[in-house]
């Protein structure tokens, strides 16, 4: 079984955990372009949703409430790239920014296109750390804050 147990979990996660990511390149709302994999601290939390999405919502505000979160951010152990994976790209920047996360847009839907990232709905949740390797795929919210309280130091 504990043989199997690898086998299964690539099965159904649809990727290993330690997979170098699809690099991609997004605009912020002043026009910079960033990607996953340029950054200086250990791990990036990429966050992709929707403006019109209910759960991406309730996640993003158990995101920004978490104090584990706040505490990696302003230590500079984590980055939050929060991407709005749509084309209403007015509404998008008209919304108010979350403080020191990486707020971006992806109107090509370039994040849906790649086989790096499995997701069947939003919002996707992955851990992306320093050498460009995904550490979770598609995860929740909780399992992204504990992974963060217990990689991040």
């Amino acid at each position: 079984m504990k043989k199997l147990l690898p086998i299964l979990l690539l099965m159904l996660c649809g990727c290993r955990a330690a997979t170098t990511v699809a690099d991609m390149t997004y605009v912020d709302r002043a026009g910079a372009r960033h990607s996953i994999c340029s950054r200086s601290t250990p791990l990036t939390l990429v966050y992709l949703n929707d403006i019109d999405c209910h759960e991406c919502h309730a996640v993003g505000d158990s995101l920004r409430t978490s104090a584990v979160i706040a505490r990696a951010l302003s230590d500079g152990r984590l980055r939050v790239l929060s991407v709005y994976v749509g084309d209403q790209q007015d509404r998008w920047a008209a919304s108010d920014p979350t403080e020191g996360w990486t707020e971006c847009i992806d109107p090509e839907f370039a994040s849906m296109a790649t086989e790096t990232y499995q997701f069947e709905s939003l919002p996707a949740l992955f851990i992306v750390d320093s050498r460009s390797r995904l550490r979770q795929n598609n995860i929740s919210a909780n399992d992204a804050i504990n992974y963060i309280a217990t990689h991040s130091k």
